[in-house]
């Protein structure tokens, strides 16, 4: 299946920059295009007739299979396949014939251009003092007792080994070889030649990062450091925008109140709208806050982190990340006085300022977000923001409290199962790992129903849930003999749509569609453990009827593989036994916090899991094929989408 550009099929794009170019660009492209186009020059050896456009990788193969001289043809032309410099460089010595003369290859870059016959004889190659430095490094891991001599080195030639690290082609083997040496120069000098300096600055239209820049390379220049260490790190300054708050980051305080055990009524003296007695209001509704501030994903502008003395302790703590505090110096505030431009015109934007005023003002009130449109936000009472949560969470029948046990030991418990059933195979367990908070969003068409977020960004096995996740979505896309209506992305929603209009033209032009739309109500809070036990079992019994027993994953990007045999370390191998065992354990060990009481999912699933909506689309994909199946012959008069909880169904009607 063929995919296009932003992942819609059959969709022309067009790509808008924000400007042309300039002047320069704007003339090249009025020019006319040349009639002689330069040609790639191209190689050809006599006897084995093999092509090649880069003369280095020729000569390379030649010199690697011990050849002395080689006959080439030169197709004649002006691009080379690589750099000149690379050639001379490796290769200058090595002598070419010609019909008429005889000149070393440095030399026969215009000879070799015009095109012919040549011989290259004899071939000499030139080691480059990286390639000596990486015959040492070579030993040094052949014999580990050899890495004693690195302290003897001085610092010069501790980072000469470091870059000839560069040399080798894997990428365990240059960490390993970095690190040593990185450890070696760090205890002799007390510099991390591994780290780069960032410097972290909040954004200010006020600041030139070009200034704060050569200021960073100056405060190095003056450190007590070597002259080699310098150099390298001149070259590793970065300075780095933060970005500065949103309105709902400043105004929000959602998340602190759900952490407290309870919350009386503070809404008595407030002049806002009310339900039920006690304030509910968006805060568009407030005319206390202006314009700028109703939006909560609009960016504030603040004033923080302009003055010299913010920057100048930014480069502080960057310097002491990579060096030791007492190599350098960056007291003098003079250096600092020209980072900030005063011809900057100011900008309309709120402050930062007056948004913390406004949440001071607000303080005794909850701010929530509106659930699905994080730009609109809710002034509530706490008292009614807690009787939500306990309606949601406490009061819910799909937990239930844990009393007898505090966070540290319900943490144990869970870890100690988790390494038990040796799910760490899967995922390494996080080590700083601890209960999530459960809150609550009202939602965006009615204030006064609510959506239970259960977040588990903080749980021990979080990255074990994600794989789990990539490897039932990957299965349940590919299922073999198996029809249900999931989608895996809506890019894909105008391809199935393009596809029920063709089996739709089947049943003649008089033919109309009747098409319903659905919204399964609180799916993930309702579903049975049992079911979606069942559901990933009936999936995996699939494919192990085909003789698939266990896939591949790669750590790093999303490469799965169904593949025998592990493609390498950068994979991890998943059983299908393994699956199992770890949807289980998500469905056992589901634990949150809410209003400081611990409490245990035995119904549904929470919504903050990275499993959640995969183990959902399994159970209803599972349901989907049963359904299908039962229509018999009339399969092919439903067509259904469905993108997690949104269900569309298509019918023909004559």
């Amino acid at each position: 299946m063929e995919h296009s550009t932003c992942g819609i099929p059959n969709v022309a794009v067009t790509l808008l920059t924000k400007h042309d170019g300039g002047k320069l660009v704007r003339q090249k492209a009025r020019a006319p295009v040349p009639k002689h186009r330069r040609v790639l020059l191209c190689f050809t050896l006599v006897r084995q007739g093999k092509r090649y456009c880069s003369l280095a990788e020729l000569l390379e193969d030649a010199f690697a299979a011990g050849t002395k001289e080689v006959e080439i043809v030169s197709s004649g032309g002006e691009v080379w396949g690589e750099k000149w410099s690379i050639i001379r460089r490796k290769f200058g010595t090595s002598t070419v014939v010609g019909e008429e003369m005889k000149i070393p290859l440095v030399r026969a870059k215009q000879l070799l251009e015009r095109g012919g016959n040549f011989r290259v004889a004899p071939i000499v190659k030139r080691d480059s003092a990286r390639s000596r430095g990486k015959g040492y490094l070579r030993l040094l891991l052949e014999i580990p007792r050899k890495q004693a001599e690195l302290k003897f080195f001085d610092v010069t030639k501790l980072v000469f080994l470091y870059r000839c690290a560069r040399e080798f082609k894997t990428k365990t083997t240059r960490r390993t070889l970095k690190e040593k040496i990185a450890a070696v120069i760090r205890k002799k000098t007390g510099v991390n030649i591994r780290l780069k300096v960032n410097v972290g600055v909040k954004f200010s239209h006020q600041l030139r990062k070009t200034r704060i820049h050569d200021t960073v390379v100056l405060c190095m220049e003056k450190s007590r450091v070597h002259p080699v260490l310098k150099m390298v790190l001149r070259h590793r300054v970065r300075v780095v925008w933060k970005k500065n708050s949103t309105v709902k980051q400043v105004l929000t305080n959602h998340r602190k109140s759900a952490r407290e055990a309870s919350a009386g009524c503070t809404c008595s003296k407030d002049q806002l709208p009310r339900v039920d007695g006690h304030v509910l209001a968006r805060v568009t509704q407030c005319s206390m806050t202006p314009d700028f501030l109703h939006n909560g994903k609009n960016v504030l502008q603040s004033g923080a982190g302009t003055r010299p003395t913010e920057v100048q302790q930014a480069v502080n703590r960057s310097l002491g990340v990579v060096m030791r505090r007492d190599l350098f110096q960056v007291a003098d505030p003079s250096m600092f006085q020209e980072i900030a431009s005063d011809r900057a015109e100011t900008r309309p934007a709120g402050s930062e300022g007056q948004a913390r005023e406004i949440a001071a003002r607000l303080s005794h009130l909850v701010v929530v977000p509106v659930d699905r449109n994080p730009g609109d936000l809710v002034v509530m009472c706490p008292w009614t923001y807690h009787h939500s949560l306990m309606m949601m969470f406490n009061l819910n029948v799909a937990y239930q409290q844990v009393s007898e046990k505090s966070e540290k030991e319900v943490m144990t418990q869970v870890r100690t199962e988790f390494k038990k059933q040796a799910l760490d195979k899967i995922g390494a367990w996080n080590p700083t790992a601890r209960l999530g908070q459960a809150y609550v969003l009202p939602k965006h068409k009615d204030l006064t129903r609510w959506r239970p977020i259960a977040p588990a960004t903080t749980e021990g096995s979080k990255t074990a849930g994600r794989r789990l996740a990539r490897a039932l979505n990957f299965l349940l896309e590919r299922v073999p003999k198996a029809k249900h209506f999931n989608l895996k992305a809506t890019a894909m929603l105008k391809q199935n749509l393009e596809m029920a209009g063709k089996r739709l033209n089947i049943f003649g032009d008089d033919t109309m569609a009747l098409m319903a739309s659905y919204d399964i109500k609180e799916m993930f809070t309702s579903l049975p453990h049992e079911a979606i036990q069942r559901a990933v079992d009936w999936l995996l019994q699939r494919w192990e009827l085909r003789g698939v027993f266990k896939l591949s994953l790669s750590r790093r990007g999303r490469v799965m593989t169904l593949s025998q045999k592990s493609p390498g370390p950068g994979y991890v191998k998943v059983k299908f036994s393994q699956i199992r065992q770890m949807v289980g354990y998500e469905l056992e060990n589901t634990y949150i916090m809410c209003r400081k009481v611990i409490l245990k999912q035995v119904v549904g699933i929470p919504m903050g899991k990275n499993s959640s909506p995969s183990l959902a689309c399994v159970l209803c994909a599972k349901h989907e094929v049963d359904f299908i199946n039962s229509l018999g012959a009339d399969q092919r008069l439903v067509h259904g989408v469905r993108l997690v909880d949104d269900v569309t169904l298509r019918l023909p009607v004559t």
